[in-house]
């Protein structure tokens, strides 16, 4: 069976959870508009379905429940790249 929903690529979904992780405050109408400041248009339905399909909540419970670990996983490439850019500047 096919989705009347487009298939969401990978450039559309990585912001969407990376604003919502971020900014656990945030609903999905106030995520959109951060996409639209960044220059991408996805609508608010195609952001609550990549929520839902991560597993993050809506957001009044989002901040509440994350879990430190959740967290780290959530943020882990991003904490060794800036280890790396660190260690650079260390032997410059």
């Amino acid at each position: 069976m096919r989705s009347c929903h487009p298939q969401i690529d990978l450039l559309q979904l990585l912001p969407v959870v990376r604003l919502a992780w971020e900014n656990p405050r945030w609903g999905y109408t106030r995520i959109r508009g951060g996409l639209k400041a960044l220059g991408r248009d996805i609508g608010r339905n195609t952001i609550k379905a990549i929520i839902r399909d991560h597993g993050i909540e809506p957001a009044p419970d989002r901040g509440a429940t994350m879990l430190w670990k959740t967290c780290l996983a959530a943020h882990w490439d991003a904490l060794l790249r800036q280890r790396e850019r660190l260690r650079r500047v260390d032997l410059q």
